[in-house]
């Protein structure tokens, strides 16, 4: 595919939102954007273990760590012990936790382990989704105005720290530039990527409505992708990438994403592989057992982020 082919992207390097990932996001899906720095800027883990997360998180994905408070007396943390074990083994496939691992993470946590594994999600894919933004945007000067880090964490109780992830779900979810088919071959392969149990049962009404089947969601883990179309291909590439590689991103696949969607579906696409992962907080506490015990189950969500199951079409 060329580089691109798509005169939305070809808008002047000063023009609003054209010049960082961060500057795209706020004029784009300016609530979203809201949204998403609110994430950046709570945790509802104590300071040691804020920054023992994200710095972990950085150190795994090989991503600038996102805003943290230091430990006791101002020290760095110390990369030892059972949340950093499960941090890093979180941040590098969820899927592979174990039942060890994971008691040992939960005995050291105690009662404020689910809010514990919130700021995880966040210190983990907040800078992928920073950095794929940057990278189809262009990273901005660090001391531009409305850069990604602006704000240091504060301290929220678990609760509140909940409340901002599903507001975030929602927001992202009200975002409508991606057609229904794509969107739910993302959320497929992000599942298939993390082994939710319970994502991999679901399928998505709208999807089907539009014309999705077995066959073409089977095509997403068949070599070559028969089934799919360049522009699927080339989200499930996209994908790929900001799940196992965020990093390293190929010059090429972004290409492709420039000629394959608009600025608005690029942004909407990234939201959306950082939304589905928030499966990996129930596949680490072992918390995504389907609904159903063979066959799938048709789901859908409302604008308001309340979800359906069991809905026939």
């Amino acid at each position: 595919m060329a580089s691109t082919s798509n005169d939305a992207w070809s808008a002047p390097a000063d023009r609003p939102g054209r010049g960082s990932g961060c500057r795209a996001l706020q004029e784009l899906a300016p609530a979203a954007a809201s949204s998403f720095h609110r994430l950046i800027a709570t945790t509802a883990a104590s300071p040691e273990v804020t920054a023992l997360l994200r710095s972990t998180c950085s150190e795994t994905i090989a991503l600038p760590a996102l805003p943290h408070l230091d430990g006791p007396n101002g020290e760095p943390p110390r990369h030892t012990g059972p949340v950093f074990e499960f941090a890093r083994q979180f941040a590098t496939d969820v899927s592979a936790i174990g039942e060890v691992q994971r008691s040992e993470f939960t005995a050291a946590c105690g009662a404020g382990a689910f809010g514990v594994v919130q700021s995880l999600w966040v210190a983990d894919m907040a800078p992928r989704a920073m950095a794929v933004l940057d990278a189809l945007f262009g990273a901005a000067p660090s001391d531009e105005a409305g850069s990604w880090l602006d704000d240091a964490p504060v301290e929220v109780d678990a609760m509140s720290s909940w409340a901002g992830v599903e507001e975030f779900l929602t927001v992202v979810h009200q975002l409508t530039a991606l057609d229904p088919v794509t969107t739910e071959i993302v959320r497929l392969r992000g599942a298939r990527h993390h082994d939710c149990r319970l994502c991999r049962s679901l399928r998505s009404r709208p999807a089907l409505q539009a014309g999705a089947t077995e066959d073409l969601f089977d095509s997403i883990d068949t070599a070559g992708q028969p089934a799919l179309t360049s522009r699927q291909r080339t989200a499930v590439a996209l994908t790929d990438a900001m799940v196992w590689h965020p990093a390293h991103l190929d010059e090429a696949l972004l290409g492709d994403v420039r000629a394959a969607f608009t600025p608005m579906e690029a942004v909407e696409l990234v939201l959306d592989i950082m939304r589905n992962a928030s499966n990996k907080i129930a596949v680490a506490l072992a918390a995504d057992a389907p609904h159903v015990t063979e066959g799938v189950e048709i789901y859908e969500i409302d604008h308001d982020g309340t979800a359906h199951y069991g809905l026939v079409m």
